[in-house]
């Protein structure tokens, strides 16, 4: 008889921002085709996981559930466009993003985050603006599908997830503290670099 580890029996719950349809947006069909193709390619091995997309928004709506129900076929998973995104961190593992806003509001619900870069200028967008995050340890990024991969078989790990947290915490606490005092520390930066 064998016995599971309970980690082993519990669904690994994946929410995927979709990159959406937005005229003069830097995405076209062909880039989300690549972005969710590594998503799916990304998860295929990772047993007992479930994956939600959350669409952006009803522009080609019908377009976009169509190509996600043929790329993720083997996947179990729901596609969903009116559920809010904190009710969808409630109930998330870990998400993935190419979305900087996305990015934070995960990291600000204590959700674990991969910054998905799918696409050469997602990939400048990363270099320019993810190492601190990374430097922090706040968040993955994966600039393909195997570091996708890779980075979603560390996350099945609840202690990995933890750690991944409890950085994006300390990350968000020195960095975009929500405290009020912004203007406060914005002039002492100012002031710093004055000098």
């Amino acid at each position: 008889r064998h016995i599971l580890h309970p980690q082993v029996l519990k669904a690994f719950k994946v929410l995927c921002i979709y990159p959406g349809f937005v005229y003069g947006n830097a995405f076209d069909t062909y880039d989300i085709d690549t972005f969710m193709q590594g998503v799916a390619e990304a998860l295929r091995d990772i047993p007992n996981v479930h994956l939600t997309i959350k669409l952006r928004g009803p522009r080609q709506e019908a377009f976009s559930r169509r190509r996600i129900a043929e790329i993720c076929k083997e996947i179990p998973h729901t596609v969903v466009r009116d559920t809010p995104l904190p009710v969808l961190f409630e109930g998330s593992d870990a998400v993935i993003s190419c979305y900087s806003t996305a990015m934070l509001e995960a990291m600000q619900s204590g959700v674990p985050l991969i910054f998905f870069a799918a696409t050469p200028l997602e990939v400048r967008f990363a270099h320019a603006h993810i190492p601190p995050y990374l430097t922090a340890g706040a968040l993955k990024l994966a600039e393909n599908k195997k570091e996708l991969a890779r980075a979603l078989s560390v996350l099945v790990s609840e202690e990995a997830r933890r750690t991944l947290v409890e950085h994006a915490n300390h990350f968000l606490a020195e960095d975009y503290a929500f405290d009020g005092r912004s203007a406060e520390r914005a002039a002492k930066l100012i002031r710093k670099l004055a000098k």
